[in-house]
């Protein structure tokens, strides 16, 4: 049976607090254990289903996160070497075409063409012609295809928050399984260890002493009454 606990009372007990109490009876103190037993764990069991599905929700979460991030790291810095190449190969057919070899610049020009080379594979040229995808043939074929080949060989480098990223994800990954282990977890503790009843709940020896007593009383009175009637009659 379910009982709710008045809150104005007085001398609660934490149990108390909670709101509601539950009581129930077996015919044997073995019986009462076992039910309880099994209501304790029916219940652990529902709070650890309940507490894992939402862990996995937002575990999963953070992993479609995490690998969202890295895709995108991957997708835009491959399509940046692809872009890359296209312009460079477009500019070296245009050189070719046009019959330029070597890149020659008047004495007044502030950026050398030794210090294109030492670039990262970008083409970060302040000449404001050059800077232009439309003019970048104007480098000649010998430095276009020297840029080209690097951009084609070279490996993407990525951020150091993409291998950050990246190990998250690997070690996360390796958790997911254990997630499912939850046999042996306890989602509650003891306010006091369950044990057998050290006495019936119900009918108390008292009570069953006095009604007995009180009902031999009366029993052997009717029977002394009944005596003298039908002796009286005799």
């Amino acid at each position: 049976m379910v009982h709710e606990v008045d809150p104005k009372k007085k001398d609660l007990t934490e149990l108390d607090k909670i709101g509601l109490k539950l009581t129930f009876s077996a015919e044997t103190p073995k019986d009462a254990q076992l039910v309880l037993d099994q209501y304790v764990e029916f219940v652990n069991q529902y709070i650890l289903n309940q507490t894992n599905q939402e862990f996995k929700l937002g575990f999963n979460l953070r992993l479609d996160a995490l690998k969202f991030a890295k895709e995108q790291m991957e997708e835009s810095l491959t399509e940046t070497k692809t872009i890359q190449v296209e312009n460079l190969t477009n500019a070296l057919n245009i050189a070719k075409k046009a019959g330029i070899s070597d890149f020659s610049k008047g004495s007044n020009n502030t950026i050398s063409v030794p210090e294109y080379m030492l670039g990262e594979g970008r083409l970060n040229i302040s000449d404001s012609k050059l800077a232009d995808g439309t003019y970048l043939f104007m480098l000649g074929e010998k430095y276009l295809q020297a840029q080209l080949d690097i951009a084609k060989n070279s490996p993407v480098v990525y951020p150091t928050n993409y291998y950050s990223t990246e190990r998250q994800l690997a070690k996360l990954t390796k958790l997911a399984p254990q997630l499912e282990s939850i046999e042996n977890v306890k989602a509650y503790y003891y306010l006091s260890s369950p044990d057998y009843p050290v006495q019936r709940d119900w009918p108390k020896r008292l009570i069953l002493l006095i009604v007995g007593f009180v009902f031999g009383v009366v029993l052997s009175s009717l029977i002394i009454l009944a005596r003298e009637v039908f002796s009286n009659k005799a």
